[in-house]
């Protein structure tokens, strides 16, 4: 980006960028029990995801899209969708203990809120290690 032009990648970090805090917004904008909060998230960790993508591996921040993860399995609880519930906090746990080990309070308070939100405990081998089968 020097010599006075953006490049390509970086202009479209910028709209993902936008497009993320966009999205951040219209969730918080929208009631927890409205099935339109759910496909804001989903918005947000897709947009996420995709900012993912252009970056390299240390300036990428996976705390946000686990705890987007996290929020989205609430609101798929909250609307019945028990399926990806399941998918999106089996990721967030699995990205927690791949982090900072299975006995991390972070850790343990994941497992803790998906064994509460599906009313067991939460089977994580359900998604794939790296396929991560959420909200394609």
């Amino acid at each position: 980006a020097a010599g006075g032009g953006t490049s390509g990648a970086a202009r479209v970090r910028e709209h993902l960028e936008d497009a993320a805090a966009n999205y951040a917004t219209a969730v918080s904008l929208i009631p927890d029990v409205d099935p339109l909060a759910c496909l804001a998230l989903e918005g947000k960790l897709t947009t996420l995801r995709e900012l993912q993508r252009l970056q390299s591996a240390e300036d990428r921040d996976e705390v946000a899209l686990t705890e987007c993860r996290i929020e989205l399995g609430r609101a798929y609880f909250r609307h019945g969708r028990m399926r990806e519930c399941s998918a999106v906090m089996s990721s967030a746990v699995m990205f927690l203990d791949k982090k900072h080990g299975r006995d991390h309070p972070s850790t343990v308070a994941a497992r803790e809120l998906a064994t509460r939100l599906l009313g067991r405990e939460l089977i994580e081998d359900w998604v794939g290690e790296e396929t991560g089968r959420e909200v394609e």
